[in-house]
């Protein structure tokens, strides 16, 4: 898994404290002044019932919340990024509202330089799972389990820097997209440079881009010069980007595997080859955490997968994290990623029907979203309609103000 530079794990202990009532607002569960004495320790991530197992099938809200010292001065921008919350998260930091996303099992995150001061600081996260007509899972009659059921990160850039790159396989060559964000009041003059170590290559290209604009640059690599991924030889790779600008600098990593993929005549053809699916379903489910993430017992569930002679296994019903997805490139394992867009109409305690078909539409435009959000996320790029694509799993690493 790559990481980013001068990143900061929040993950780790943070408090908590349930809140049946939602008052925790009201009594200043954000504030530094709060009365701790009641609230209790977690290790992020984690779901309510990891937290307290009291709470197993809780639907409503927990407040989380830690102090972090933060004495990184290099960057410009500071960056806040939830791996994921399940299922809505209200954000302050140093008693300020940052910001709310409702969604879970994806990444969001918040520019937040104007919070963070340097030496200790607070975070503080109000968690709600409860289900409400229209949002994704429409029910909880298979899950639902809140947190923050994902890993917590800040990092910095600069204030132009880089937004993504993205290995896309044409007919003849690999080319690696990068998308520059600037947020200057003046132009930046970028210079990119892309390395691949494993065999040796180096492209590099430059572009101009607008103040407070983005932009994006192509640089190509000869396509074979890569050995295509398969299950029983998942060739991967990892290409290092380096954007370079006046005295700034931002650097991004992203891990990839090359293949062709397409349906023809009721056949999956991987790499112009049959491939015949032999798998698994799997939830991201761990005797430990339970739905929140568990990496280790992830990659021995998929390593025994592999083991059984498994080439293929079922993200159900939802998003899984990154990190899985990066274990079963590495082992070959081809997935099939899914949205908890299922079983909207199945009467369940929570269940109304009137109210239900009502949010439908609201439903399908919250799945629009989330798809294309799981799409950026993981990458998956084609070239063209009949399936040729280069596949990322993406992190970015960062560097700033050399």
């Amino acid at each position: 898994m790559n990481k980013r530079i001068n990143m900061t794990d929040l993950s780790g202990v943070w408090n908590f404290l349930p809140d049946k009532d939602d008052i925790g607002g009201e009594k200043g569960y954000m504030l530094a002044s709060c009365d701790m004495s009641l609230w209790r320790e977690a290790a992020i991530p984690c779901t309510f019932e990891g937290a307290a197992q009291e709470y197993a099938g809780y639907r409503g809200t927990f407040w989380f919340r830690r102090t972090f010292k933060w004495y990184e001065t290099q960057g410009a921008l500071v960056w806040l990024e939830f791996a994921a919350v399940n299922y809505r998260a209200d954000i302050w930091i140093n008693e300020q509202p940052v910001g709310s996303h409702v969604g879970g099992y994806l990444p969001f995150r918040f520019e937040v330089s104007k919070y963070i001061i340097t030496g200790e600081n607070l975070i503080c996260v109000r968690v709600n799972n409860r289900i409400i007509p229209g949002m994704l899972p429409p029910s909880h009659f298979w899950r639902g389990h809140g947190g923050i059921i994902r890993g917590v990160s800040l990092y910095n850039t600069p204030v132009c820097y880089i937004g993504n790159v993205k290995a896309v396989k044409t007919d003849t060559s690999l080319k690696m997209v990068t998308e520059i964000i600037n947020t200057a009041e003046t132009a930046k003059t970028i210079r990119i440079r892309h390395t691949c170590p494993k065999n040796g290559l180096a492209a590099q290209t430059a572009l101009t881009v607008p103040p407070m604009s983005e932009a994006s640059a192509e640089a190509f690599f000869p396509l074979d010069a890569f050995e295509l991924w398969e299950p029983d030889n998942p060739a991967m790779y990892i290409c290092k980007t380096i954007m370079t600008a006046e005295n700034i600098a931002d650097a991004y990593d992203i891990s990839f595997g090359v293949r062709d993929i397409c349906v023809k005549d009721g056949k999956i053809l991987l790499n112009g080859k049959e491939l015949r699916l032999r798998g698994f379903d799997r939830h991201e489910d761990s005797p430990d955490k339970m739905n929140a993430a568990d990496i280790e017992n992830s990659e021995r569930d998929f390593r025994i997968m592999k083991q059984l002679g498994a080439n293929f296994v079922r993200f159900c019903h939802y998003p899984h994290s990154e990190e899985e997805l990066d274990i079963c490139d590495r082992l070959g394992l081809a997935v099939l990623a899914e949205l908890p867009l299922n079983a909207p109409m199945v009467a369940i305690k929570e269940y109304n029907e009137k109210e239900t078909r009502r949010a439908l539409p609201q439903m399908f435009l919250n799945a629009k979203t989330a798809a294309k959000e799981m799409i950026e996320r993981d990458s998956i790029i084609p070239a063209s309609s009949s399936g040729r694509s280069a596949t990322n799993r993406t992190k970015a690493s960062r560097k700033s103000a050399l």
